[in-house]
C-alpha cells in the first residue's frame, strides 16, 4: 500500500514538473530566441515625427501557436479572452466559449490551424481590437522593448529624435509595433541586425492607401513631401488602392480633398463591377466642399483607381498650412473606421510686393496679372483655363488673365 502511495506522489510530483517545466519554457521562448538591433523610422504623412515613442512586443510564440491552433483551455478561461469574446461577438446565444471568430471569417481556438498569412491577419484584428493581452497570454508573456535614441548620451531618450528615428534591440521573428497612447500599428518580421521597421502616423492600415504618381511636374523633395505646378493644365495622378480583406462584405470610401486641390475624375478598374461613384457637396462641412463618395462591392481581389486632381490658385489665407492632398475613410469588416492621406503637396512659384516707385512705399489694392516668357512667346495665367498663349504683351489687358492683388498668391 505505501508502494502504491509513494508512486502515486511520485506520479503527481511529475506532472506538476512538466506543468512547471511547460510554463517556464513558454515564459522564456522569447527571452531565448536571438536578439537584434532594429532602427524605426516614424512619418507623419511622410514628414519625419518627433518625439514619438513606440515599443516592440515580440509575439513569434503566439503567432505559431495561432497556426497550430495551440490554444488551451486555460487560455480561453482568462478574463482577457472572455472580455474580447464578448467584444467580438456581444450574442451570447451564438458564442463557442473556446472560440472567437471574427465577422471577416477568421477564427482563433483549440484545434483550429491557420495558414501564416491568416495568422498574421488575426493577430492583426486582435491588436486592432485592443487584445493585446490576449495575445501576450498566448505568448507566454512579451517584453515591453521600448524604442529609444541610438545617439551616444542620449539613449535614455525613449521618443524619436529630430529625424523620426530611434533603435531598440529585440528577438527575431513576428513583432507588434505599438504606439506610445497604445495604438496598433503594424505587424513585422523581424528576420536580421539592423533591419530598418518603418510607420507613418497619418497611414496605419496598407488595406486602404493613396500615393502620387511623379512626373517632371511632380518632385519629391528630401524632407518628406512633394512640390508641383497649379492648373488643370498640369493634371495631378493619384492612385488610391483598396484591399480585397478591407470590408468583404463591400463598402463605402469617402474621398475628400484639400481647399485648393479640384477633383477632375476618379476612374474604377475595368474588371470590377458595381463600383458606383457619386459626388456630394457637404455645404461647407468638409475642406473643398465636394465629397466623392465610392461605393465598393465585394471584391475578390485588390484593386486601384485612379483619381486626377489639379491644384487651383487661391487665396494665400486659404491655402493648406500644410500643404495640399486628398484622404479618404471607410469602414472595415469589423467595424473599424480607416484613414489614410495622400503626400502633402506643396507649390511651386514666387511672391510679390508692389512698391510706388515715386514714394518708395508699398502699395495696397493694385491689381496684376501673372505672366511668364515661354520660348519665343510668353503666357498669362488663367485660374480656369491655366497658362495661355498671346502673341503681344503690349495688347494683355487685366481681363485676359486671372487679376491677382495684395493677399493673392499664385504658385
Amino acid at each position: 500500500m505505501r508502494k502504491k502511495q509513494r508512486t502515486l506522489k511520485l506520479v503527481i510530483l511529475s506532472v506538476v514538473l512538466l506543468i512547471l517545466l511547460g510554463i517556464k519554457e513558454n515564459k522564456f521562448k522569447a527571452e531565448s530566441l536571438s536578439r537584434v538591433s532594429i532602427q524605426l523610422k516614424a512619418t507623419n504623412n511622410g514628414v519625419p515625427l518627433n518625439n514619438a515613442v513606440y515599443s516592440a512586443y515580440n509575439l513569434d510564440n503566439a503567432y505559431q501557436r495561432i497556426i497550430n491552433g495551440d490554444i488551451t483551455e486555460e487560455d480561453t478561461a482568462t478574463a482577457n479572452w472572455k472580455s474580447l469574446q464578448r467584444q467580438i461577438q456581444p450574442d451570447d446565444s451564438k458564442v463557442n466559449p473556446q472560440v472567437i471568430k471574427f465577422a471577416d471569417g477568421l477564427s482563433i481556438g483549440a484545434g483550429i490551424k491557420n495558414s501564416t498569412a491568416n495568422a498574421q491577419a488575426v493577430m492583426a484584428d486582435i491588436l486592432r481590437e485592443g487584445g493585446l493581452p490576449v495575445l501576450e497570454n498566448l505568448n507566454g508573456g512579451a517584453d515591453n522593448n521600448l524604442f529609444h535614441q541610438g545617439e551616444r548620451g542620449r539613449m535614455s531618450n525613449y521618443f524619436t529624435d529630430k529625424s523620426g528615428e530611434a533603435v531598440a534591440t529585440v528577438p527575431m521573428g513576428l513583432t507588434a509595433i505599438i504606439s506610445g497612447n497604445g495604438n496598433f500599428q503594424k505587424l513585422v518580421t523581424i528576420s536580421q541586425d539592423n533591419q530598418v521597421v518603418k510607420v507613418d502616423s497619418a497611414n496605419i492600415d496598407d488595406r486602404l492607401s493613396l500615393s502620387l504618381e511623379t512626373n517632371n511636374r511632380v518632385e519629391k523633395t528630401n524632407f518628406g513631401r512633394y512640390v508641383a505646378e497649379s492648373g488643370p493644365n498640369i493634371p495631378l495622378v493619384y492612385d488610391l488602392k483598396i484591399s480585397k480583406n478591407f470590408n468583404i462584405f463591400g463598402s463605402i470610401i469617402n474621398l475628400n480633398s484639400t481647399v485648393n486641390l479640384v477633383i477632375m475624375s476618379v476612374t474604377a478598374p475595368s474588371d470590377v463591377e458595381g463600383i458606383e461613384i457619386t459626388s456630394m457637396d457637404t455645404n461647407g462641412d468638409i475642406a473643398g466642399g465636394i465629397m466623392q463618395q465610392i461605393k465598393i462591392p465585394h471584391l475578390t481581389h485588390d484593386i486601384t483607381l485612379k483619381i486626377k486632381a489639379y491644384i487651383m490658385a487661391t487665396s494665400t489665407k486659404d491655402i493648406p498650412s500644410k500643404g495640399s492632398g486628398l484622404s479618404v475613410s471607410g469602414i472595415d469588416t469589423l467595424g473599424n473606421n480607416v484613414v489614410a492621406q495622400s503626400p502633402t503637396l506643396l507649390l511651386t512659384g514666387a511672391n510679390f510686393v508692389m512698391i510706388n516707385s515715386e514714394t518708395n512705399e508699398l502699395v495696397n489694392g493694385e491689381k496684376y496679372i501673372l505672366g511668364k516668357k515661354q520660348g519665343a512667346g510668353y503666357q498669362i495665367y488663367s485660374e480656369q483655363k491655366g497658362w495661355l498663349e498671346v502673341k503681344q504683351v503690349d495688347a494683355v489687358t487685366i481681363s485676359h488673365g486671372t487679376p491677382l492683388q495684395g493677399g493673392i498668391s499664385t504658385l
